[in-house]
């Protein structure tokens, strides 16, 4: 699963990119460093709601995406440094799962996206099928919404989403403490859409 390279930018482009990513890396650290002295001293690292309302209330949830789907518009490098100063404060966030590749996927394969339900975060992650049938471990499955799969189990790779509540997941914690599942997806979806070799490549 790659992405299309990122264009080259201008000089301009540039430093317009940089002061972004740095205002970036500013809201994103007063939205983490309130959550810092929250934390519990446990293995286990759930996903802090407050924390991802609040990344999602400032689109910081949702960086690359186009504004017509409900993203920021950004590029990769204010994404890499709201990634940065998640890191740095050592918050576990499914930043990447949920924009860099669920998201990345859906709108590269024009799907419209599931529709909330319930109460929780509106996070998506992302999984990939290489054999019909067979279990996979899906990052943040248990605090997700729904996964974005790539399907590469047939002739041409399809992109499709599933609800993660009409899938069997079997919870259990990442060596890191993140929360993950090992769930077996469908092969056979409606609305599944072909997508290009490059894309699943």
């Amino acid at each position: 699963m790659t992405h299309t390279p990122t264009p080259t930018l201008t000089d301009d482009q540039l430093a317009e990119a940089q002061e972004t990513a740095a205002e970036l890396r500013t809201l994103a650290r007063d939205i983490l460093s309130d959550a810092a002295g929250e934390a519990p001293d446990t293995v286990e690292r759930p996903l802090d709601p407050a924390v991802w309302d609040a990344l999602e209330e400032t689109g910081l949830a949702r960086l690359t995406g186009p504004e017509v789907a409900g993203g920021s518009d950004a590029g990769w490098l204010e994404a890499a440094a709201v990634l940065g100063e998640a890191a740095a404060a050592g918050t576990p966030l499914p930043l990447l799962e949920h924009d860099l590749l669920a998201g990345w996927l859906r709108d590269t394969a024009g799907l419209p996206g599931l529709p909330p339900s319930g109460d929780g975060p509106v996070l998506a992650t992302a999984a990939e099928v290489v054999a019909a049938g067979r279990a996979v471990t899906v990052p943040w499955a248990p605090a997700a919404a729904s996964v974005v799969v790539l399907d590469v189990s047939g002739a041409a790779p399809l992109v499709y989403e599933v609800a993660i509540a009409d899938l069997e997941v079997h919870e259990r914690a990442a060596v890191s403490g993140e929360p993950q599942a090992v769930v077996t997806l469908p092969t056979a979806v409606d609305g599944a859409v072909t997508v290009s070799q490059e894309v699943a490549d």
